[in-house]
C-alpha cells in the first residue's frame, strides 16, 4: 500500500478556497491565486505518489463531543478536497467519514472553541475500507456522499484497557486520540491497521508514545496477513541529545515495530539537510544523505504479510527533502516547487534592505528596497523589522504587520495603509517579506524546519507530507 500522512496546519477549507479575505478586486485576485496554488501542491503531491490512502491531520472541526461526526470548516474542507481528488486524480477516491479526536476543551481557534478530526481518504478501486467500528446507522449528509452505498464502516478513536471499561488517555482526556482505520488491498488480501498519530509536543508527546503500547494487543498486533502502521506527526524532539536512547521511541522498537524505512529495529537521528550538504556530512561516524527527515513512521507485519521482496516497508519524504531510502522508489521530488535549501533560507531569500528607511504620511507608508521586491498590487504580505535572532534591523516596529499591497510605484518600492497611525519616518535597515503565494509551503506546512536550531544545523520535520510503502 502507498500511504501520505500529512499535517496541515489547522486544516480547514481557507486552506484551499477562502472566499471571504480580500476588500478589494486586487484583494480577492491575489486570495484566489494563493488558494490555487495551495490546491494544486497539494493535488499533485497524492497524485505524484500515486497514493492509495491519503491521510489529513490536524483537520479542525466545531466543537462537539468526542467520537461523533466532524463539523463546521474543517469539515467542508474535507469535503472540497474530495470533489478536487475526484475530479482531478481519480473518481475512486473515497472519505472516512470523520470523527472528532478529543472533546471540546479549552483550545480556541481564531476566537472559537474547537476540536479536531483527521480525513482518511482512500482509493476504493485499490483498497477496501473496513473500519474497525460499525456506525450504527445511516450516514447522514454530507457524509454519505463520500462513501460506497451502504456503508456502515467506522474508524475508532477510543481505546480501553484490556479487560475494562477505563479509556486509555493520550496522554490527558482533552488530547488527540489515535484515529483508527483498516483497510483490504484488494489485489492482496492484507489487512492493513492505520493508526494516524498527532501527538501534543513536549513530554506529552512522550507519554503519549508509550500509552500507545497500552492499546490491547488484539486490536495493535497485527494477525497472519496483516500490517499494523504508526503513522503521522509524534512530536518527538528530534534534537534531543539522548534521542538514540529515548525510552519512549526504544518501546516502540522493542514491542516489534519498526521505524521507517529501518528495518531490523535500527534507527537514527534525523535531520534536515539540503541533499548537497548531506552527502558528505558525517555524523556520529553515519552519512545522511539518505536517512533524514523521519517524524515518525512504524510498522510491523503478521505472518504472512511481508512484502514479495521480503523488504521491510519504505519511506521518503516528498516533495521536499527527496529522500529515497533505496529500491524501485516513484520519483515525486523532481518537480519540488521549493527545495528544502530554499525553504530553510527563506527569510534570507526573501530578506530587503530598506537604504533610506520608511515613510508613513497620511496613514500611507512607503517602502524603498534596495533590490526589487516581487510584490504585485494586491498581495497581502508581512513586512519583519526583526532579524531571524529577534533583533530589530534598524527599521522601525511600528511599520511591522500584515498588510496588502497598495500600489507598486516602482519595483523597488511598494506602499500600504496603515491608517490609525501617525506620521513617521524610520532610520535605514532591512525588513523580510512573507509572500502568501509561500506561505501554504513555507509557514502552515514547514512550522518547525527552519531556521535551524542554531549550531545544529537541524530542525524537526513537522508538517510535511510523508510517503510510505507499506
Amino acid at each position: 500500500m502507498k500511504l501520505v500522512v500529512w499535517n496541515i496546519q489547522n486544516f480547514t477549507l481557507k486552506r484551499l478556497k477562502d472566499t471571504k479575505s480580500g476588500n478589494t478586486a486586487l484583494e480577492k485576485e491575489a486570495v484566489a491565486e494563493g488558494n490555487l496554488a495551495n490546491l494544486m501542491y497539494v493535488l499533485s503531491t497524492v497524485q505524484k505518489a500515486d497514493a492509495d490512502v491519503f491521510v489529513v491531520l490536524e483537520t479542525l472541526s466545531q466543537a462537539g463531543n468526542l467520537g461523533t461526526l466532524a463539523q463546521g470548516n474543517g469539515a467542508q474542507g474535507l469535503i472540497y478536497l474530495l470533489s478536487m481528488l475526484r475530479e482531478n486524480n481519480s473518481p475512486q477516491w473515497y472519505l472516512v467519514p470523520p470523527l472528532r479526536v478529543n472533546p471540546t476543551h479549552n483550545s480556541v481557534v481564531d476566537g472559537k472553541p474547537r476540536t479536531e478530526t483527521v480525513g482518511v481518504f482512500w482509493r476504493n478501486d485499490r483498497v477496501q475500507f473496513l473500519g474497525p467500528n460499525v456506525w450504527p446507522q445511516a450516514y447522514p449528509s454530507p457524509w454519505d456522499a463520500g462513501i460506497p452505498a451502504n456503508t456502515t464502516a467506522a474508524a475508532q478513536c477510543q481505546f480501553f484497557y484490556t479487560g475494562t471499561n477505563t479509556e486509555i488517555q493520550f496522554p490527558k482526556a482533552k488530547n488527540r486520540r489515535p484515529y483508527l482505520t483498516t483497510f483490504s488491498e484488494r489485489s492482496t488480501g492484507r489487512v492493513i491497521k492505520l493508526f494516524s498519530v498527532h501527538t501534543s509536543p513536549g513530554v506529552t508527546a512522550q507519554q503519549t508514545i508509550s500509552n500507545l503500547l497500552n492499546i490491547p494487543a488484539n486490536i495493535r498486533v497485527p494477525g497472519n496477513n496483516e500490517v499494523t502502521v504508526f503513522a503521522g506527526d509524534f512530536n518527538v524532539n528530534l534534537l534531543a541529545p539522548n534521542i538514540l536512547q529515548d525510552d519512549t521511541i526504544r518501546s516502540l522498537a522493542n514491542a516489534g515495530l519498526n521505524i521507517l524505512p529501518f528495518p531490523n529495529q535500527q534507527w537514527q537521528r534525523s535531520f534536515l539537510r539540503p541533499r548537497d550538504e548531506a552527502r558528505t556530512m558525517v555524523v556520529d561516524g553515519k552519512s545522511y544523505f539518505e536517512n533524514l527527515a523521519l517524524d515518525y513512521g512504524f510498522v510491523q507485519y503478521g505472518a504472512g504479510a511481508v512484502p514479495a521482496n521480503n523488504a521491510y516497508g519504505q519511506m521518503i519524504m516528498d516533495r521536499v527533502a527527496g529522500v529515497t531510502p533505496g529500491g524501485a522508489l516513484p520519483n515525486i521530488s523532481g518537480d519540488m516547487l521549493q527545495s528544502l535549501s530554499s525553504i530553510q533560507n527563506i527569510d534570507d531569500l526573501r530578506a530587503n534592505i530598506i537604504p533610506n528607511g520608511a515613510v508613513r504620511s497620511n496613514g500611507l507608508t512607503t517602502l524603498t528596497t534596495a533590490t526589487p521586491h516581487g510584490l504585485h498590487p494586491g498581495y497581502d504580505f508581512s513586512v519583519v523589522a526583526y532579524d531571524l535572532n529577534m533583533h530589530l534591523t534598524g527599521l522601525d516596529p511600528s511599520f511591522e504587520g500584515r498588510y496588502w499591497v497598495a500600489s507598486v510605484p516602482s519595483p523597488t518600492s511598494l506602499t500600504y495603509w496603515q491608517p490609525s497611525l501617525p506620521n513617521k519616518t524610520s532610520g535605514a535597515g532591512s525588513v523580510r517579506f512573507g509572500y502568501r503565494n509561500y506561505v501554504f509551503r513555507q509557514l502552515w506546512n514547514y512550522w518547525h524546519i527552519g531556521p535551524p536550531i542554531a549550531g545544529t544545523g537541524a530542525g524537526t520535520s513537522d508538517h510535511l507530507p510523508l510517503f510510505m510503502l507499506i
